[in-house]
């Protein structure tokens, strides 16, 4: 009787607590003025908004979105770094500023003064951010960045470490390289300000080119073989050929010989052939001064013979040249 009235007591005390319970109400956030109403871009400025899950996101999502008025594409990286104010000991909120080191790129662009007008918290994962560029300054930065790629080209073309033809070669590609983004400056430049007049850059880089093309095809070479390694010869002339370089025997600056040697190992195991080679490629300009040294271990094998396995050596050779490519198997460049 005891345990039954036990029972009836437990469940009637439930019942109270559960009846007590009052339900919890959660209030949406109300949402900032300059999130749900972002001021509008203008002549002077841009404006975006941007949401993500951390102030990182937001912020990179923001610029996104800023750019995205000038109809290109962006990919960013932002790092904030307390600056204290001068006179101050602390780095409280009130005590310091943060500066915002925000390198943006369009297209490998690097863009910055980015301002940071409005950043919070509206939720759990969800921040956003509301950011202003100005028009002039932006413009002003992607002119300046152009100016110093072409200015940092110059210096080192006119170096001397740049007098060789092969290095003259490496410094013209490595800039040609930059076209792209360089254009792709130049485009966001002429939205920003559509009197700005492209033509001086681009026929800058369409003279670059042709110095490159020309200077490419005024280099050749020719070979000098040991007599294991002149079965590797046709090999190295497609590689040559596949990277537009012209086989000629000639007396110039621009000429360069291709010495290649080739020692053979032969061994067989589990009834396969062997031949372990060691192949050395050296090229000289033509004073004679060796501008690169390599080489390489590959062993052929065949099931049946030990010269084919020795023509497996060169079928290796090429399948390596096609990999590297023909200047990285030499070392020129």
């Amino acid at each position: 009787m005891k345990y039954i009235v036990s029972i009836i007591l437990i469940i009637g005390m439930l019942f109270i607590g559960c009846g007590s319970t009052k339900q919890i109400e959660v209030v949406p956030q109300a949402l900032p003025s300059w999130y749900t109403m972002p001021p509008h871009s203008d002549a002077e400025n841009l404006y975006a908004l941007g949401d993500g899950k951390s102030k990182k996101e937001a912020l990179t999502n923001a610029l996104n979105n800023l750019l995205a008025t000038l109809s290109v594409s962006l990919s960013s990286s932002y790092n904030a770094k307390t600056v204290v104010r001068e006179g101050t000991h602390t780095t409280t909120t009130q005590d310091a500023t943060y500066e915002n080191e925000v390198h943006a790129e369009v297209q490998k662009i690097r863009i910055s003064n980015y301002e940071v007008l409005q950043e919070k918290k509206l939720g759990f994962n969800h921040y956003a951010t509301l950011v202003r560029v100005e028009k002039d300054n932006l413009f002003v930065a992607l002119k300046s960045d152009i100016d110093q790629k072409f200015s940092i080209f110059n210096h080192l073309y006119n170096s001397k470490a740049t007098k060789y033809p092969l290095e003259k070669l490496k410094s013209y590609r490595n800039f040609i390289k930059e076209f792209q983004n360089i254009q792709n400056t130049l485009s966001v430049m002429s939205v920003l300000h559509p009197q700005f007049n492209q033509k001086h850059y681009i026929e800058k880089m369409a003279y670059i080119k042709k110095q490159s093309d020309d200077l490419h095809n005024a280099i050749t070479f020719s070979f000098v073989a040991t007599r294991e390694a002149k079965k590797l010869l046709p090999v190295l002339s497609m590689g040559l050929s596949d990277a537009h370089y012209r086989i000629k025997n000639k007396k110039d600056k621009y000429h360069f010989t291709i010495y290649i040697s080739l020692k053979i190992a032969y061994a067989s195991s589990y009834g396969f052939h062997l031949a372990r080679g060691v192949i050395t490629v050296v090229t000289k300009d033509f004073h004679s001064v060796n501008i690169g040294t390599q080489t390489y271990n590959i062993t052929g094998q065949s099931s049946q013979t030990k010269t084919i396995a020795k023509q497996d050596i060169a079928k290796r050779f090429a399948q390596l040249i096609k990999k590297k490519g023909i200047e990285k198997v030499l070392g020129i460049i």
